[in-house]
């Protein structure tokens, strides 16, 4: 790998369905079949469906690529993080506040993500 870094969507479409009030196109009920809006179209309790399955199958396929062997994975937020352990259950991982949450908490996502990122880039 000529790059030290990769970066990968979990899911290769947004999953928040607020994304439609933008873009009417991604609605991810119409993209992939769910999304992580609470109820019963979530991934989670979609988990065993056709839909899912095919993202995660996806997903493992990108992970398992030679050149990511035995390097570290940082999910960028809890969906990313949930994707990447159902689709590589043996893979241990870390992960890092998604930037759309780092206003929460008065700020300290965004505290905790600058951190982790400075202490990850300076590994690589």
């Amino acid at each position: 790998m000529r790059h030290r870094v990769a970066v990968l969507n979990a899911v290769q479409f947004p999953l928040d369905p607020a994304v439609t009030r933008l873009f009417p196109d991604a609605d991810p009920m119409r993209t992939v079949g769910f999304s992580k809006l609470a109820g019963e179209r979530h991934y989670r309790r979609l988990k065993k469906s056709p839909q899912v399955q095919e993202s995660l199958d996806h997903l493992k396929k990108r992970l398992d690529d030679p050149a990511l062997a035995g390097k570290p994975i940082y999910c960028l937020g809890k969906d990313a993080e949930w994707f990447v352990k159902a689709a590589l259950p043996q893979v241990a991982i870390g992960w890092i506040p998604h930037p759309s949450a780092w206003w929460r908490k008065g700020g300290k996502f965004e505290q905790d993500a600058r951190a982790k990122l400075r202490e990850i880039f300076t590994q690589v």
